[in-house]
C-alpha cells in the first residue's frame, strides 16, 4: 500500500552487457517508516540470486494545521463557541467609529510543509459587513514546526449581537480540518443620550410643554 512497482518498457530478454530499467515507487498512505522487499526473478543459475532481492524504506510524513487564539490556545476546527480569552468573543464596539483587531496564528504540527492556496487563503461568511480578514504578510508554505499569522477585524455598522464564520483553507489531509474553521462573535453598540426632569422621568427631544412635576415649568418666583 505504500510501495508499487513500475516495470513498464522493461526489457525480459537482456543480452550480454546491456540492461533494462525498472522503477519503485513510495507513496505512503499513513505516516511512520515503511519497508518492502523487492524481488526481482531472473534466470542466473550462480551465486543463488534467484530472486534477487533488496529492501527498501522511506517514511510517510503529514502536515497537521492547528489554529492558536490570541492567548495561543488551540481553537478547535468547527469550534462554536466564541470566548474572550481565545479572541474568538470580540469586545463590544461602538458603531460610530469602534472596531477591534484580533491576530490569530496557523501553526504546522506536522512533519510535512502545510499548504495554503494562494488565493482566499481565508475566508469569512456572515456577518460580513461587521467582520473582515485581513491576510497581509501571510505565508502560504509553512515548514514543519513554523506558523504564519492573520487578522479578524471586527466593526460593526450597526448595533446587535454579529457572527461570523473563519474559514482556512489548508493541505492537512487528515481529519477533515480542510478546511478549518471557527465561530466569531461581537456586539455592536451607540451611545443613546436621555434626560431627566427633576422627579427622574425622561423629558423628550423637543419637549414642548414644561410641567412643573419634571421641573421644566419652573413656580412664580
Amino acid at each position: 500500500g505504500d510501495f508499487a512497482v513500475n516495470t513498464s518498457g522493461m526489457v525480459t530478454n537482456i543480452a550480454a552487457g546491456s540492461y533494462t530499467t525498472f522503477k519503485v515507487v513510495f507513496d505512503p498512505a499513513t505516516t511512520g517508516t515503511k519497508t518492502g522487499i523487492v524481488n526481482i526473478a531472473n534466470s542466473d543459475s550462480t551465486g543463488g540470486e534467484n530472486p534477487y532481492d533488496f529492501k527498501v524504506e522511506g517514511v510517510g510524513i503529514t502536515a497537521e494545521i492547528d489554529l492558536l487564539g490570541t492567548n495561543m490556545a488551540s481553537i478547535a476546527d468547527g469550534e462554536n463557541s466564541p470566548t474572550l480569552a481565545k479572541g474568538t468573543l470580540f469586545s463590544d464596539q461602538e458603531t460610530s467609529g469602534g472596531s477591534i483587531t484580533n491576530t490569530f496564528v496557523v501553526t504546522n504540527t506536522g512533519t510535512a510543509v502545510l499548504y495554503l492556496p494562494g488565493s482566499g487563503i481565508v475566508t469569512l461568511t456572515g456577518d460580513t459587513g461587521d467582520f473582515s480578514v485581513d491576510t497581509a504578510g501571510m505565508v502560504t508554505n509553512i515548514a514543519a514546526g513554523s506558523y504564519t499569522t492573520f487578522k479578524v477585524i471586527f466593526d460593526p455598522a450597526t448595533t446587535g449581537t454579529k457572527t461570523g464564520i473563519v474559514n482556512v483553507a489548508n493541505s492537512d489531509s487528515t481529519g477533515a480540518e480542510n478546511p478549518y474553521d471557527f465561530k466569531v462573535q461581537g456586539v455592536g453598540i451607540t451611545a443613546e443620550i436621555d434626560l431627566l426632569g427633576t422627579n427622574m422621568t425622561s423629558i423628550a427631544d423637543g419637549e414642548n410643554s414644561p410641567t412643573l412635576a419634571k421641573g421644566t415649568l419652573f413656580s412664580d418666583q
